[in-house]
């Protein structure tokens, strides 16, 4: 990553909503940090990716890819199909000048925790130089209107979260987004 504080903010739209001058927006605002817009390597144009890639760069801009290839579903129970994808989005985007990793997945639940865990694994073993990012869920256990309090994601408090979680994704960023 390069020697700025990471700003960034969470980029929802497809890569086919988004601009290349949307970009120039992003650095304009003070931007560091972004997530990529979502591809999805079925449907999404690579050629587009790479030069919003490109554009990140030469504004300064450093990339986590948003690519369905790297998000953690089934990676615990297909592994030689996750690392496939994995690798076929490292191919496409991971060698980028732009590119410091790859989104894993948002405010994963206890019952996720076997996909993510083998996601980030995957991704570090793939590329030890990249950053698998997964956002951590905002930990609150208020009962909502029907009197459930699974806000915990499956945890009884915050403490067994991360006595569980934390040693086993082996995560040199976290991300928190409270």
């Amino acid at each position: 990553m390069n020697n700025k504080f990471p700003i960034g903010f969470w980029n929802y739209p497809s890569l086919e909503m988004t601009e290349l001058s949307d970009v120039d927006d992003w650095a304009d605002c003070g931007m560091t940090l972004i997530m990529s817009p979502q591809f999805n390597h079925e449907t999404s144009d690579k050629q587009k990716m790479l030069a919003l890639l490109d554009r990140c760069h030469e504004r300064n801009l450093d990339v986590i890819v948003c690519d369905s290839r790297a998000k953690w579903k089934g990676a615990s129970t297909d592994e030689k199909a996750y690392r496939k994808g994995y690798r076929e989005a490292y191919a496409d985007f991971g060698n980028h000048p732009a590119v410091v990793g790859f989104y894993v997945g948002d405010e994963p639940h206890k019952s996720d925790n076997e996909d993510v865990y083998a996601a980030c694994r995957i991704q570090l073993e793939e590329a030890p130089e990249k950053i698998p990012y997964l956002n951590l869920f905002p930990f609150y256990n208020v009962p909502d209107e029907f009197g459930h309090t699974d806000y915990a994601f499956g945890y009884k408090d915050y403490n067994e979260w991360i006595d569980d979680f934390i040693p086993k994704c082996k995560l040199s960023v976290l991300s928190y987004d409270r």
